[in-house]
């Protein structure tokens, strides 16, 4: 069937051909031919009819896919209005004209066809002869000037790299028109060097836009690729010195056939000799033919059929080939090119005017302006509809720039001053987004778990957070999925080192400030537990080594690194037995049962510390240093804002009541705790009515946070025999006798004094000065001095009534 087919198909072009010599030996041009309403394919073995409407939208939409496309490959310049005739070969004879311009005039009719046959054959080869006289006359006398000329148009076809440069030497090189010249003019077109592969598509259009005028100069460069690609094909050289020839020929004949110079036809028979032995060079052969005129064909209406099946057999060709991966990529990458899978058009989602309103100011905006104008233009948000929305918003400008980071995290800080539940749902988001990427670690969300990291950081740094929640996401990084082995190497591969950058980029954003306190313990414990993580790890690329190597430094320069993973299980191990000993210790002899201080309530009670007032005023020039210190309820300027859900500010305390409190609780050896007396934060038992029977309980009131307004104590109920219930009976009792032995000295000195008349000024403030009752005469700097935090926070029962004042 293929056979016949191309027999066919050759008898058709020779009839074609014989039409075109002809209709140029009468003088006139080739009737339209209708087009077939038909197509017919070889499909399954058999012969199917498919009308024209069978093609897709690709194909009725135009070969090309766009309009600058379709202008360089089919708008050309009409060379017969630009170069005169007599250039192009074209001029007829002065005896000709005057009898047309005669016949014309009389009205004659048009002569007879064997009249006008052998008048047409007589003077075509006239003319044909007076051109090649007239160019080699010119040539002839030009000589070197026009053969100079020549080169220097030739040399120019290298830098032709645009529409108008080849529109332009196609014009340029008409007057120079001559067959010597347009022999090296073919010769240069067909000799592109492999490393210019760019220029195929421009030289084919110089050869099409001559085509017009000079049809021997497209016919010589189509015989000249057929020729090589013939010789290619015969040859079979299975080395790598002939694949960029090949794919240099395929690419050609591509363009060629784009610029309609080579038929359709014989790029089909090239395909299909390449797929009937495709193996080797054939395949990216055949690829390079399809991915530069593949497209062009399967959008023809006349060979979009064909051009299907075509494709359709390749792939079946790779499929059932043992072709390795670069061949199979090459194959499906032509496929797809020639044919593309449809899909839908993307739909821009549509988003509420105030929601894109918001994604304008966190995304653009914040970046430009002032963090403060950013601030105060989202204050004015209906805040209960729009909160979830722009944590939301707010989270996602960490894909963005990782300059931007910072100022995400004051904008969160200032927003939390006015609506502290953004505070809270933003940091809450925050945590949930670092155990989803611990959860599910793809290679796509590293640069946003980064920033992520860096985010976290940052709200430390704003205080937004505090140190608790930094080092429990640091323990999360070393110890998340290493439960079994099994998931360990699934979600924390040996080989896997992006949880050290990780805790790196965390810790260089705010570990600057872990280095006094309870903090500066917390990190030096961190750092052995993170020592032993680095040890369990095969050894450590450059890069990451480098990272730790900076951060050790930075944050603790005379720390000596650990070498030996045993050495760093010994500390690990050191470190959780004691911790173990502490904790079965328990709270036996412990005055108190408090709460460790975080960070932020240590520089907030010790502000008169030196050392607390740096810290903090390190904390407050990164603030000031991002423009983000929000200290003052009203802005700079006149802009008047509304609060939709304003902030409640507690009155001024009565400084007089606070210290007749202060003496009070002083005088019944009660630690003050701020200006509520409910928020008490000392241990008391509840009920003494009761009497202290061996099964009863006595219920304790424990203090749980301690900071000025924010007392917050819990109830606890503890067996009337246990450690701490005795313990506190008994220091109970001895207060009661030490008050007593008190109030017996200071009321004999008393009557001492009443009888003799003699004043004992210095004996009395000794004894008041040793820890007497303070009555009205008590010393102010003693009834004024604040308890310290957690000193005297045991005292006794809230049933035990102290002994009674002296005056004195």
């Amino acid at each position: 069937m293929s056979s016949a087919y191309e027999r066919q198909r050759k008898l058709y072009e020779a009839l074609q051909r014989t039409d075109a010599s002809l209709a140029e030996t009468l003088d006139r041009a080739m009737p339209d031919l209708p087009e077939p309403s038909s197509v017919t394919r070889t499909q399954d073995g058999c012969i199917t009819i498919l009308t024209g409407r069978d093609t897709d939208d690709s194909a009725a939409a135009g070969p090309f896919e766009d309009e600058d496309t379709r202008a360089f490959y089919e708008s050309m310049p009409d060379l017969r209005a630009v170069v005169p005739a007599v250039l192009l070969g074209e001029a007829a004879t002065p005896a000709d004209t005057a009898d047309q311009n005669e016949s014309s005039v009389n009205g004659q009719g048009t002569p007879p066809p064997e009249a006008a046959d052998s008048e047409n054959g007589d003077s075509a080869p006239d003319n044909t002869d007076a051109a090649d006289g007239t160019a080699a006359d010119t040539e002839a006398l030009g000589g070197a000037k026009t053969k100079a000329a020549v080169d220097a148009l030739l040399a120019q076809l290298p830098k032709c790299i645009s529409r108008d440069l080849c529109d332009e030497l196609s014009v340029n090189f008409c007057y120079l028109n001559s067959k010597a010249a347009r022999k090296r003019l073919t010769r240069v077109l067909c000799e592109t060097h492999r490393s210019n592969l760019q220029l195929l598509p421009f030289y084919a259009r110089i050869a099409a836009i001559l085509s017009q005028v000079f049809p021997d100069v497209g016919a010589a460069v189509l015989k000249a690729q057929e020729d090589e690609f013939n010789f290619l094909q015969a040859k079979k050289d299975p080395t790598l010195r002939t694949l960029e020839a090949r794919l240099r020929n395929a690419r050609y004949l591509g363009e060629l056939a784009k610029f309609r110079l080579a038929p359709f036809g014989t790029i089909f028979v090239m395909l299909k000799c390449l797929l009937d032995d495709f193996v080797q060079h054939n395949v990216d052969t055949a690829c390079g033919l399809l991915e530069t005129a593949g497209r062009f064909l399967y959008r023809l209406p006349e060979t979009h059929t064909r051009m299907a099946n075509m494709a359709e057999v390749m792939m079946k060709l790779k499929n059932a080939r043992n072709l390795d991966a670069r061949q199979s990529m090459l194959v499906d990458s032509a496929y797809y090119q020639c044919n593309p899978p449809q899909h839908s058009a993307l739909k821009r989602k549509r988003r509420p005017a105030v929601q894109d309103w918001m994604r304008h100011l966190v995304f653009v905006q914040l970046g430009k302006d002032d963090v403060r104008k950013v601030l105060r233009k989202l204050r004015k948000l209906a805040w209960a509809e729009n909160e979830a929305y722009l944590v939301r918003v707010m989270l996602k400008a960490v894909k963005g720039r990782f300059s931007q980071v910072p100022q995400v995290a004051s904008l969160a800080s200032g927003l939390a001053r006015y609506h502290p539940s953004i505070g809270v749902a933003f940091v809450d988001a925050l945590l949930e987004e670092v155990r989803c990427g611990l959860e599910v670690p793809e290679g796509g969300t590293y640069q946003q778990r980064v920033g992520h990291m860096r985010l976290l950081g940052e709200m430390y740094n704003f205080r937004l957070v505090d140190s608790r929640v930094v080092f429990d996401t640091l323990y999360l990084l070393l110890s998340f999925g290493h439960e079994t082995p099994e998931e360990a190497d699934k979600l924390d591969p040996p080989f896997s080192y992006f949880r050290i950058r990780l805790t790196c980029s965390l810790l260089e954003t705010c570990g600057q400030f872990f280095n006094k306190g309870l903090a500066k313990k917390r990190l030096d414990r961190f750092l052995t537990f993170f020592q032993r993580y680095l040890l369990a790890k095969p050894p450590l690329p450059l890069d990451v080594e480098f990272d730790v190597q900076d951060l050790l430094a930075h944050l603790r320069p005379s720390l000596v690194r650990i070498t030996e993973y045993e050495q760093a299980a010994q500390a690990v191990a050191a470190i959780e037995a004691s911790e173990a000993r502490s904790a079965a210790a328990g709270p036996a002899g412990l005055g108190a049962i408090e709460e460790e201080e975080s960070d932020s309530d240590n520089s907030e009670d010790n502000s008169g510390s030196d050392s607390d007032a740096e810290g903090r005023g390190a904390r407050d020039a990164i603030e000031e240093e991002d423009g983000a210190v929000f200290m003052t309820e009203q802005d700079d300027d006149d802009e008047h804002v509304k609060l939709l859900n304003p902030v409640k500010v507690d009155e001024e305390v009565d400084e007089d009541f606070e210290k007749e409190l202060a003496a009070l609780m002083t005088d019944f050896k009660l630690p003050p705790s701020g200006p509520f007396p409910q928020a008490s934060a000392s241990l008391e038992p509840a009920d003494t009515a009761e009497g202290p029977d061996a099964g009863s309980t006595v219920s304790f009131r424990v203090m749980m946070k301690r900071g000025g307004r924010d007392d917050r104590s819990k109830a606890v109920q503890l067996p009337v025999n246990s450690s701490v219930a005795v313990n506190l009976r008994a220091k109970a009792e001895a207060e009661e006798l030490e008050r007593a032995e008190m109030k017996r000295l200071v009321l004999q000195a008393h009557q001492q004094d009443s009888f003799d008349y003699v004043p004992l000024p210095k004996v009395k403030q000794t004894l008041l000065g040793i820890g007497g009752p303070q009555g009205q005469s008590g010393s102010p700097r003693t009834a004024s001095r604040p308890p310290s935090r957690g000193g005297g926070a045991a005292s006794g029962f809230r049933g035990s009534k102290p002994a009674s004042r002296g005056r004195g």
